[in-house]
């Protein structure tokens, strides 16, 4: 009878061994699952976050759009357009119109000039310095 009883621990030990086992695949393989539905989920969050922000920027994409598309549509806007590429005037009013290569020479002309007076008012010591120090364009237009 002893031995009976032996055997029966024996077999309910292997069993429980067996059972622990098996258990502890099954809860490997769970956490692994889990583990992917996590990592699942956080990816799902993070497009759904960058669909939103892309959405806000649409929103003030079109808002802003919107806004044009009113401005557009005034008459302030029309009368300006008609005036800038039709050449159209109101009765009464005068246009003047000059031509754009002398507009740049003469801001070129006044920028010169504004230079020129700028060095006559440098101290001696200073258009020295810039003629020893300065980079070879600026102790070119001192001389």
């Amino acid at each position: 009878m002893d031995y009976r009883n032996r055997g029966n621990g024996f077999m309910s030990l292997s069993n429980s061994k067996i059972l622990l086992v098996m258990g502890t695949v099954i809860t490997v393989f769970m956490s692994i699952n889990l583990v992917k539905a996590i990592s699942e989920n956080r990816k799902v969050q993070d497009r759904i976050n960058k669909l939103q922000s892309d959405l806000t920027a649409l929103d003030d994409q079109n808002r802003s759009l919107s806004d044009t598309f009113e401005f557009v549509q005034t008459d302030l806007f029309i009368e300006q357009e008609c005036r800038d590429k039709l050449n159209c005037k109101k009765p009464g009013e005068t246009v003047v119109s000059l031509p754009p290569e002398k507009v740049a020479v003469n801001d070129q002309l006044l920028s010169e000039q504004e230079a020129l007076i700028k060095r006559q008012q440098q101290s001696n010591i200073s258009k020295w310095w810039d003629y020893f120090f300065a980079p070879s364009s600026a102790a070119e237009s001192t001389l």
